[in-house]
């Protein structure tokens, strides 16, 4: 559980990672319109998949 959770949120030297790097590099090297937005999103969507399998993590293990 504990490296599926690693792997989603994009540790580095998993499968995560190298595909969430891709895609950051993508969307930010990018020139059409509304690359910028789009930039924001995947980070932001980053973040937020970041928090909530760490919230998950810690909840299975250290919660109630």
């Amino acid at each position: 559980m504990v490296v599926g959770t690693l792997a989603l949120t994009g540790f580095p030297f998993t499968a995560g990672y190298f595909s969430k790097d891709a895609i950051i590099e993508a969307v930010h090297l990018s020139t059409i319109p509304g690359h910028g937005y789009a930039y924001f999103a995947v980070t932001a969507g980053v973040y937020v998949t970041a928090f909530y399998t760490f919230r998950m993590l810690f909840l299975a293990f250290h919660g109630r």
